[in-house]
């Protein structure tokens, strides 16, 4: 130690050397300990055992060594070394000698705090009705991993239930309701006040069971109560499921019902069946502009398969997390307005091969899975139900009186639902007017091709016709040849008077 202390090295450390030479830390230690196990030095661990037997004062007593103290001390001792060695973990091994602590009795209330209940996909099953629920039998409560603002999902003894809070909650009440109003599976939702009984014991209830929640809930004027809805999301399925997928065969619709020669039904697959209801989902996000969280179609980004889930058995589609985004830049609107129409161009001009904006869905789930979807079976489906989809969405909302009328009864709700000032109607009335040009475009286009080919073989078959038969000139003529020929016969005309009709017939036939 001599050689280490430069010459202007303060005092103290050097009487600390000298200190720390006089008596070893390993001497000290044992000199300790024997004390300790004999019985004397006034403090050691018999004293404190004997003290009411309490381990208070023996891990005070500990408290007062270092961490390479304390690893010395197991070690002597044979004890095993606790999976996470520090200064606590030592301890507790020294105070339990080297067995595994017990854990502390709960009480009650912890343990009502406590979140045991782990959400299982795909064996739990939603509420009956999300109006009417009783929040004081809820018995646990989990916190989702994705989702901004904060979702959780609600074990209740009829089902689960999902609560979210977020900023654009009046966006996704009013997207969740339009897919309801043209037939696609969506979550229900409906808003609950926070200024209401129901939200006062449903606050009670997750201040026990999960205080994370209450704390979350409490935050805005709604809380959005959303149904639960057991299944897969895209992003997430396996590889055994992705077979059962591709290689199920869907039901046949039932007679009468209206349904035997839609499309849909007549798709042979699972696959084709769902995939056709996504891209009923696409059109619908492309007109709210909302395609960029799910399939990735017009907005061409990299799509987000969570929010589509399908269902366990039947790979049915179900859109979770809808919502609305709306362009308030004119500029932005006209470059938006203009992919749409390239998207129904090509649908429209190839709809026996996959346009190349399909490309970016083939990417999303090469990322997802790791497989390659194929054309027939998975992308040609969705091209198609874009279509049907616009054209069904054209149809429902004619004019925006009905979109309109739901705008007029969420702005009248007080206190404002949040995100209310986000929602534009004069966007939605441009692209139904765009969905409406452009379908109609493609219609002209269709028939201008099909006239144009029907004409074209029509007059091929003329042109074949005339060169098989003979012309109406002709028969005329030759009816009038074998007329006069007669004629002559009867008058008994000579040789010359037969050749020279003969002559004059043959010039009219030529």
């Amino acid at each position: 130690f001599s050689g280490c202390f430069p010459p202007t090295i303060p005092r103290r450390f050097v009487r600390w050397k000298q200190l720390y030479q006089a008596r070893p830390v390993g001497k000290r230690m044992d000199d300790k300990h024997t004390q300790d196990d004999n019985g004397g030095g006034g403090g050691g661990e018999k004293a404190a055992q004997a003290n009411n037997g309490s381990k208070v004062e023996i891990r005070k007593f500990y408290n007062g060594f270092g961490f390479s103290e304390l690893k010395r001390l197991v070690k002597e001792k044979g004890y095993a070394f606790p999976k996470f060695a520090n200064k606590d973990s030592l301890i507790e091994c020294l105070v339990n000698k080297g067995k595994k602590a017990r854990g502390r009795r709960r009480s009650v209330s912890e343990s009502l705090k406590s979140p045991k209940w782990k959400l299982r996909p795909l064996q739990d099953k939603p509420v009956s009705s999300i109006d009417e629920i009783d929040w004081t039998t809820a018995t646990g409560c989990e916190k989702s991993e994705t989702g901004h603002g904060g979702v959780f999902f609600v074990k209740l003894p009829q089902g689960v239930v999902v609560l979210k809070t977020c900023a654009d909650m009046a966006s996704q009440l009013f997207a969740s309701t339009i897919t309801s109003w043209i037939g696609l599976r969506s979550a229900k939702v409906r808003l609950l006040d926070t200024h209401t009984d129901e939200f006062r014991s449903l606050y009670t209830r997750m201040k026990r069971i999960f205080p994370l929640a209450a704390n979350k809930l409490s935050r805005r004027a709604y809380v959005l109560v959303q149904e639960f809805i057991p299944g897969t999301a895209l992003k997430h399925v396996h590889h055994v499921d992705l077979e059962k997928w591709i290689r199920g065969k869907a039901a046949a619709p039932a007679p009468g019902s209206g349904a035997e020669g839609s499309a849909l039904s007549n798709s042979s697959s699972l696959m084709k069946q769902s995939c056709y209801a996504m891209g009923h989902l696409s059109a619908l996000d492309a007109l709210f502009y909302y395609d960029g969280d799910r399939l990735p179609i017009v907005t061409q980004t990299k799509g987000n398969g969570g929010n589509i889930i399908l269902s366990p058995d039947e790979f049915k589609i179900c859109a979770i997390d809808n919502g609305a985004n709306f362009i308030n830049n004119d500029r932005r609107a006209k470059i938006y307005f203009e992919e749409c129409r390239k998207v129904f161009r090509q649908f429209l001009s190839s709809p026996n091969t996959p346009a190349k904006q399909m490309e970016m869905v083939r990417t999303m789930m090469l990322r997802y899975t790791g497989w390659r979807v194929p054309d027939e079976e998975f992308l040609l489906p969705i091209q198609r139900g874009f279509l049907s989809g616009a054209k069904e969405i054209v149809e429902e909302f004619g004019d925006n009186s009905r979109i309109q009328r739901l705008l007029v009864i969420m702005q009248k709700v007080d206190p404002p639902i949040p995100g209310l000032g986000s929602l534009n109607l004069r966007f939605i009335s441009s692209m139904l007017d765009l969905f409406r040009s452009a379908l109609s475009e493609g219609k002209e286009n269709s028939f201008s091709n099909s006239s144009d080919s029907s004409s074209g073989a029509n007059a091929n078959d003329d042109n074949d016709e005339l060169a098989s038969k003979p012309s109406a000139t002709t028969d005329v003529a030759n009816h009038k040849n074998e007329a006069e020929l007669k004629k002559a016969d009867g008058k008994g005309g000579g040789a010359s008077g037969v050749r020279e009709t003969t002559t004059t017939a043959t010039t009219t036939t030529t």
